[in-house]
């Protein structure tokens, strides 16, 4: 039997939560989609290279770069946080 909650449950299992903004590329890369798998990938024109793995973002310097990186690490670490009690949970 099923009870009322499963339905939340499954939600919570499923759902992606807040989707975060994946970092700035490095100025000189861009992305790309391989028309034979549909698959991202990331080049530098600049580089002469490709790669499947997302390229990490260059150091940020300025202040405004350094509030993004950090905003964006609080909220990387609060997502993971609510998915593992989400988890516990469950």
């Amino acid at each position: 039997a099923v009870g009322p909650g499963a339905a939340v449950a499954v939600e919570r299992l499923t759902s992606p939560g807040p989707m975060l903004e994946d970092p700035p590329l490095p100025a000189d890369w861009a992305t790309a989609v391989d028309p034979h798998t549909g698959a991202t990938y990331y080049y530098s024109a600049e580089l002469q290279r490709s790669s499947w793995v997302r390229p990490a973002p260059r150091p940020a310097t300025t202040p405004a770069e350094l509030r993004a990186a950090a905003v964006h690490a609080a909220a990387a670490r609060s997502h993971e946080r609510h998915a593992r009690a989400d988890a516990r949970e469950s």
